[in-house]
């Protein structure tokens, strides 16, 4: 270090060319100069310009929010309190609606895109509460009148009341009724009719109205339901 420092005191009081002479005359102690430059210089650099580490936050569990995915809902509780209804005939758009339960006849009409025109809704209720199931149907002008005078079934009315009559008093004989009759009935589906098809094919037929209830899917809220809308 001694020689290093005799160099640098003398290197001041040198030219260019005085230095170079020296530097070739003291090759070694050039070297050591070099050296202990570089050195100093990685020193720097390492001491100065270190990153310095991140600051790690960890989250509590408490803390941490998560996304809902609404794709991934299940279906049922999308669907509670919710019914389906077939409504067709005279409206705009017939097919099934989505209702929220308790709805009234009125408010399928208007889910359907409203009435079509000559439509004729004198034979309806509208203010008929509907349930799950059920299929209204609404009559053109004339069609109620002529299916009376043709004693024929099904042509007009809703679902679940009078228009969709096997018998003369207006009411679905559930001994002879057809599977599309007895879906007009409310709560009654195409599952339940079929299984009081079969229910009348092994046991024969019903001797009174109340008989339905024990067929598999026809509880007492059912029946007083359709209690009304029913005969033998």
């Amino acid at each position: 270090m001694k020689g290093i420092s005799d160099y640098l005191k003398r290197a001041k009081n040198m030219n260019f060319s005085e230095v170079l002479i020296y530097a070739k005359e003291n090759k070694k102690i050039v070297e050591k100069v070099i050296l202990a430059f570089l050195l100093i210089v990685c020193l720097i650099l390492f001491t100065f310009g270190k990153d310095e580490p991140a600051d790690i936050v960890i989250a509590s569990s408490s803390e941490t929010e998560y996304e809902v995915d609404d794709s991934e809902v299940n279906p049922e509780r999308i669907a509670a309190g919710q019914i389906y209804v077939d409504v067709q005939g005279a409206v705009q758009k017939p097919g099934v609606v989505v209702l929220s339960e308790g709805a009234r006849v009125f408010q399928a009409i208007e889910a359907a895109g409203g009435l079509a025109s000559l439509s004729d809704t004198a034979p309806l209720n509208l203010a008929q509460q509907l349930y799950d199931g059920d299929k209204l149907y609404v009559p053109f002008v004339g069609e109620t009148e002529l299916a009376q005078e043709s004693g024929s079934a099904g042509s007009a009315g809703l679902a679940g009341s009078a228009g969709y009559a096997s018998s003369g008093n207006g009411k679905i004989n559930i001994n002879t009724a057809t599977s599309e009759e007895l879906q007009s009935l409310s709560g009654i589906g195409i599952v339940t009719a079929g299984k009081i098809i079969d229910y009348r094919a092994k046991n024969g037929k019903f001797t009174k109205p109340e008989d339905i209830k024990s067929v598999s899917g026809i509880g007492e809220r059912t029946y007083e339901n359709i209690k009304n809308d029913i005969c033998v």
